[in-house]
């Protein structure tokens, strides 16, 4: 049996838009301004000088005769091998 006309209309959706027209034209816009904002941050951090507190120390680590990937001292000063640790 084939259902009539009348049926069948009431069952097909209808074709109104709800609210994505809002999303279509609004979310293209935040978007690109997200992105535009995210660029000038970026750059404006990246021109911005790091701060550094004068009078405190000068910012190398302190691990004893080594500061900062340089041994103090002459060479003379330090063996070829680091002595064998007794049993």
């Amino acid at each position: 049996m084939l259902p009539s006309p009348v049926l069948a209309g009431s069952v097909l959706a209808e074709s109104t838009r709800l609210g994505d027209a809002y999303f279509l034209a609004i979310g293209p816009a935040v978007i690109f301004l997200a992105v535009i904002f995210w660029v000038v941050v970026t750059l404006l951090a990246s021109h911005r000088p790091p701060h550094r507190p004068r009078g405190r120390a000068s910012g190398l680590p302190h691990r004893g005769p080594v500061q900062g990937g340089v041994i103090s001292g002459s060479p003379s000063q330090r063996t070829r091998r680091d002595a064998v640790p007794p049993r």
